[in-house]
């Protein structure tokens, strides 16, 4: 695939992206046309504030909050007690599946602890089950583990004691969670960690139909999460929730996971080889120890419990040792100052900062646009940091200022947040590509951007594949496969409409015929190279 220069004029989960979603033969794009109509309400608000959002259920749906494998978390109102909540919709693979949520939901809003996002009620929309839970204005735990300044180790275990005592909690009432990683910690206004989507993993894997199990038979969990006797095919518990803690626990103090593999065989054959010298972690002998019986291989070594594990980390705070006092430097909770990782949660308060000053009331809290710029100018110093760039044909516009900070944010691996800001942005260019400001700037230009945002993302997981870090190159081959997707989606609709339009000349249709044979090609070798990595292809 050729590339322009990555010249420095050239420039959400969301979220942890739907890599499940995103492979044609599981589950297809179910909601991409709900997304869209959620993206483009919430750009239209930004000029007409009266603009209601599309319904989900009763619910009034206001953002797309994030993605992951089994479902979109969608930020609604409730019209009948006019409050936010939080709406996960869930890929429901059968009807029995869908029993099965529905009753889960059940033992789930029976679950009352501070550190437990509470589950309100379920439902229903289409074949679909849906979970209405708590709002939540911070962060998750891997946007804050990304955070700059990092946080310290004592800040990192704060939030994590109060994770394992919602662990813990769930646990008591015998529930499982079977998916614990970073993402599944919310932090609410307060900085209190609260531990969400319990149980729901497993049981749309156990009620999948037989061909979609084949495909998820590593998925009982999130594959680098998962403890060594999932990853041999046995029955998971509590002490496989401990594994993945601590597998969290570390990769937040660390920045990278102790163990890697892009499928559950390489990945057993990583663990089963030991644990990365624990010397390397910057923290507290105790804590070191603490990790090694966590992540012991056989479940009965480990910590007795989640309650005696949260004990160890209550003592590594006890401010008696003087090893252990806090850094009265840093403040006790980072949830109300994100920082530069955590973008998305701010992007999503601050809604139309993305699209410039819209009103002096964006202007206190930094906004997601303010770090975009930066990371534009940080392109036009660091080419590095730049669109890899192609010229689809003559008719390709220059990258604009905000295209350049999402590129650069993909260079400098903050791939969920670059994805939350395209997102927003691709939502709004596509509702009304007047809005950019940009003279005779079309949809087809908004394919193009979008093309460029999934070959950046390409290039740099192929870059990280390169250089040994898989988990990442992973990731970012995920997000380039989704953007291509949705610039696919672009293509079609332009193709659609050319072949409809009788204003156009032949001349006209036939370039525009040819540039539209050369985009669909190209989404398809981003597509290809993208599961070549991911495993899929």
């Amino acid at each position: 695939m050729s590339t322009r220069d990555q010249r420095s004029p050239s420039s959400s989960k969301l979220a942890q992206l739907f890599a499940e979603l995103n492979t044609e033969s599981r589950h297809g794009r179910r909601w991409q046309q709900l997304i869209d109509r959620v993206w483009e309400a919430a750009g239209a608000r930004q000029f007409d504030p009266s603009q209601p959002g599309p319904e989900i259920g009763r619910f009034e749906a206001l953002r797309v909050r994030g993605m992951g494998g089994f479902g979109v978390v969608f930020e609604v109102r409730d019209p009948e007690l006019d409050r936010r909540v939080a709406l996960k919709l869930c890929v429901t693979p059968s009807p029995k599946a869908a029993d099965a949520l529905m009753a889960e939901a059940k033992v789930l809003a029976g679950l009352s602890h501070p550190n437990i996002v509470t589950v309100h009620e379920p439902g229903r929309h289409g074949d679909d089950v849906f979970f209405v839970m708590e709002y939540m204005e911070g962060p998750n735990g891997h946007e804050y583990g990304q955070g700059q300044p990092s946080p310290s180790w004592g800040e990192i275990v704060d939030v994590y004691r109060g994770a394992g005592r919602g662990l813990a909690a769930a646990h008591d009432a015998g529930v499982v969670h079977g998916d614990f990683k970073p993402a599944n910690i919310l932090l609410d206004a307060r900085g209190r960690a609260r531990v969400a989507d319990f149980g729901l993993a497993r049981k749309m894997i156990e009620h999948a139909p037989a061909a979609e199990q084949q495909g998820l038979r590593h998925r009982p969990g999130t594959l680098p999460y998962m403890a060594p006797e999932l990853l041999r095919g046995e029955a998971g518990g509590p002490q496989a929730d401990q594994w993945a803690f601590c597998v969290a626990l570390w990769e937040t103090l660390d920045r990278s996971l102790p163990f890697e593999g892009p499928r559950s065989g390489e990945l057993l054959d990583a663990v089963e080889r030991g644990l990365p010298d624990p010397r390397n972690l910057d923290v507290p002998e105790a804590l070191r120890e603490l990790l090694r019986v966590g992540l012991a291989l056989d479940p009965s070594a480990r910590h007795p419990n989640m309650h005696a594990l949260v004990r160890e980390l209550d003592r590594l705070r006890e401010p008696s040792s003087p090893e252990l006092t806090p850094d009265p430097a840093r403040p006790q909770h980072r949830a109300a100052a994100l920082g530069r990782g955590a973008f998305l949660a701010a992007l999503l308060v601050a809604g139309g900062a993305v699209f410039g000053s819209l009103s002096s009331r964006q202007a206190s809290p930094p906004a997601p646009v303010e770090l975009a710029r930066e990371a534009a100018r940080a392109s036009e110093l660091q080419p590095e940091f730049g669109c890899a760039y192609w010229d689809l044909d003559a008719r390709s516009p220059e990258p604009d200022e905000k295209l350049r900070g999402v590129c650069s944010l993909i260079r400098l691996g903050h791939f969920d947040e670059a994805s939350a800001i395209w997102g927003v942005i691709h939502g709004v260019r596509n509702h009304s590509p007047a809005a950019t400001g940009i003279e005779g700037y079309t949809r087809w230009d908004l394919a193009v951007d979008t093309l460029v945002v999934a070959q950046t993302f390409l290039a740099e997981a192929e870059t990280r594949q390169l250089k040994g870090n898989s988990a990442s190159a992973i990731a970012a081959a995920n997000e380039s496969a989704w953007w291509a997707a949705a610039a696919g989606d672009l293509v079609t609709t332009i193709r659609d409409g050319q072949h409809n339009s009788t204003n156009n000349s032949l001349k006209e249709k036939e370039d525009a015929s040819s540039a539209l044979r050369e985009a669909h090609e190209r989404i398809a070798n981003i597509t290809a190279r993208a599961d070549q990595l991911t495993g899929d292809g």
